[in-house]
C-alpha cells in the first residue's frame, strides 16, 4: 500500500502539464482522499493481524511520477511473491 498527502512533493513541476494547476489541484485532492483511506485501511489491517507492507511516503499527489516510482519500489517484492 502506499499513499503521498496531497501537499506538493518532488514531481509537480515541469512535467508537461497542459495545465499544472488545475491539473496539481485535483491530483492534491485525490491523493489527500486516497491517502486517508489508505491510512485507515493499513491501521486496520494491522490491527486484525493482517501483514501489510505501507509506504506512506509523505508529500505528494495523486500522478503519474509517483506510480511510476512507487511501481519500482514494490516491484522486488511483488516479484518475490509471484516466484
Amino acid at each position: 500500500m502506499s499513499a503521498g498527502t496531497g501537499r506538493p512533493g518532488p514531481f509537480e513541476h515541469g512535467h508537461g502539464k497542459r495545465d499544472p494547476v488545475e491539473a496539481e489541484v485535483g491530483a492534491a485532492t485525490r491523493e489527500a482522499e486516497v491517502g486517508a483511506a489508505t491510512r485507515a485501511f493499513v491501521r486496520r489491517a494491522q490491527t486484525l493481524g493482517v501483514p501489510v507492507h505501507a509506504d506512506l511516503y509523505g508529500a505528494g499527489i495523486h500522478d503519474w511520477p509517483y506510480w511510476q516510482r512507487e511501481l519500482h519500489r514494490a516491484l522486488p517484492q511483488l516479484l518475490g511473491a509471484i516466484r
